[in-house]
């Protein structure tokens, strides 16, 4: 067990290498002739090389005593009248790897200098030999102690985290041979054939039962560190507790702490599988990364499609916009940070050897989740409404039933009743989409097509068709369809839709500070119908000089369908009153809708 001391036992060491030279020849005269392959079969156990094997041979089984407890009851078994009792040496602990790598490491350190006097011949030196034999047997030891750890444990959590810390040891075992208790020389082309050194690691991925429990228990716990994260960034501050209780939720909702949330959960998916880039085997590294990344991927976005699939309620709720909205931006924030990872050089090695992107589809799908939210929520939002609307103000306003003030003037105007709930409903929608999205760029994406579409359903499908029944054309149905509408009448319901209409564009300052750029239409029809109601109700009043040359271009259009009296009423509308959305023939509807009727030619 003693090892022979360079310098002072130099004639022990020629008689070592002399034997070392006679095992040498023996084996190369084996592998050339015939012989059984099981004779020699505990060599290639703990080494490839006769010589380094039979050195190898007292250290390794000192180890095994002290380390691997299926070693010494078997070696009771084999024993004449042995018993096969559970003994332990003291040390031989499963939570406790890095004691058996010490020993190990020590004992690879004291016999160094007398290794590196020993010549085996070939590419490696015998030093490195002797590394390999206890990296094998210490391979052996952690995956005998990860079984036990899964035999005895009384739940997977502890499990799991005995495995980790057993897999960490082999890896910093194998850093601090590399580092300078033996030199390996690289090989020069990293990705082919067998590796020059068998780390523990190695021999640990080699083992199939081994990986594949290895890699779960890396999986469920960074799952469980991913669901934690991920539950603080689909958590939504409640309105009604109070402000000490939503301290904690309020320092996520903005867009830079979701940002670092999602950073943190792509990190976590990523550490799952840090320690297989120690592997020599590329092969081995597709598997575990396969094994860990993709399903933890995958167990993430079935997480934020079950928060986004609330939204297929019939008439969803405040907490279900926001739930649905938090969870695809989180899917497109967790989708960028992949993005960002994908370039690493690690996963670029993993593209070149598959030819695809390792993240290529998750991110796609992520993308995808989001994409389809959007248009989800842009639909859901609209749908309810729009049907608010057609089942009280629509018909309201078609058939000349909307309640006005009486008196021709007054100095204030009440929200038409059966808009306050619709209105209502939208600026909550429009608000939860706010909380959900903290980020004015991405939320933006949801709430413009939303603008766009209300703005062309109120002002092509509601103030256009104030009036006329069931038609759609004011000019030509407005003295027969309603002729017992007075022009006064007329005035005084066009200037409550105009305030019913600005109302509803103001809605939108829930999400932005200028709502009338993304609802022209109706910001501009707003104004043509104050213009036409104060010349009705107000006739002694001297209008603005901006209000009587719209007026009469519009006068112009009325009676004449050239294409240079449009350009120019178009003119005339854009610099006066800052209409460009709404054509002359539509200002002209206005103005009868208003009350003005000159604007119907039937008249």
């Amino acid at each position: 067990m003693k090892v022979p001391v360079p310098g002072s036992d130099d004639q022990l060491i020629a008689t070592i290498n002399s034997y070392v030279l006679q095992l040498s020849q023996l084996q190369r005269v084996a592998s050339d002739g015939d012989y059984v392959q099981e004779r020699t079969r505990w060599h290639r156990a703990l080494c490839d090389s006769w010589a380094v094997a039979a050195i190898l041979r007292a250290p390794l089984a000192r180890f095994k005593y002290h380390f691997l407890e299926s070693f010494r009851i078997d070696t009771q078994r084999s024993e004449p009248n042995g018993h096969a009792t559970k003994t332990s040496s003291g040390i031989s602990r499963f939570d406790r790897p890095e004691w058996a790598a010490e020993f190990a490491l020590d004992r690879i350190r004291e016999a160094t200098p007398f290794l590196s006097k020993i010549d085996i011949g070939g590419p490696q030196t015998a030093d490195v030999k002797f590394a390999e034999g206890f990296c094998r047997v210490f391979a052996e030891k952690v995956a005998y102690d990860c079984e036990l750890a899964l035999r005895t444990s009384t739940n997977d959590t502890n499990a799991d985290v005995l495995i980790a810390h057993a897999s960490e040891t082999a890896k910093q075992f194998d850093n601090k041979l590399r580092s300078g208790v033996i030199h390996v020389a690289p090989r020069p082309d990293p990705g082919s054939g067998e590796p020059i050194f068998l780390s523990s690691l190695h021999v640990l991925s080699m083992n199939e039962s081994f990986l594949t429990t290895w890699a779960s228990s890396e999986l469920r716990l960074a799952d469980a560190e991913v669901t934690q994260l991920l539950t603080g960034a689909l958590c939504i501050p409640d309105s009604l507790a109070s402000e000490e209780q939503n301290a904690h939720e309020k320092s996520i909702s903005s867009k830079v702490d979701l940002e670092e949330i999602c950073q943190d959960i792509v990190d976590h998916v990523g550490n799952a599988s840090v320690k297989c880039r120690s592997l020599e085997s590329q092969e081995r590294i597709a598997m575990f990364l396969k094994l860990t990344e993709l399903p933890l991927l995958q167990s993430l976005r079935s997480s934020l499609k079950q928060n986004i699939e609330v939204m297929d309620e019939i008439c969803p709720t405040t907490e279900h916009i926001v739930k649905s909205a938090r969870a695809s931006f989180c899917a497109l924030l967790i989708s960028d940070s992949l993005e960002d990872r994908s370039v690493d050089h690690f996963y670029l090695r993993q593209e070149e050897r598959s030819g695809t992107g390792f993240y290529n589809d998750e991110i796609v799908r992520l993308r995808s989740l989001h994409s389809s939210n959007s248009a989800l929520l842009c639909e859901a939002i609209t749908s309810v409404f729009v049907d608010g609307v057609k089942t009280g103000y629509l018909e309201q306003a078609r058939f000349g039933e909307i309640s006005a003030p009486d008196a021709a003037v007054v100095l204030t105007h009440d929200l038409s009743e059966s808009l306050v709930n619709p209105l209502t409903a939208l600026e909550n929608s429009l608000t939860a989409l706010k909380t959900g999205i903290p980020c004015r760029k991405t939320a933006s994406t949801v709430w413009r097509p939303i603008a766009s579409k209300l703005d062309r359903f109120v002002f092509d499908d509601v103030v256009l068709q104030c009036f006329v029944g069931a038609s759609r054309n004011a000019m030509s149905a407005a003295s027969s369809a309603n002729s017992y509408l007075s022009a006064t009448t007329c005035a005084r319901m066009a200037k409550q839709v105009a305030f019913d209409v600005t109302t509803f564009v103001s809605t939108f300052n829930a999400v932005t500070a200028s709502p009338e750029q993304f609802l022209p239409s109706c910001a501009e029809c707003g104004r043509l119908l104050r213009i036409a109601s104060s010349r009705v109700l107000l006739p002694s009043v001297p209008p603005r000089q901006e209000d009587e040359e719209v007026v009469k271009c519009l006068l112009a259009v009325a009676k004449s369908d050239e294409d240079q009296i449009l350009e120019s009423a178009s003119r005339v509308l854009s610099s006066r009153i800052g209409a460009t959305h709404i054509a002359p023939r539509e200002a002209l509807e206005l103005l009868a809708i208003g009350g003005m009727k000159f604007a119907i030619r039937m008249m």
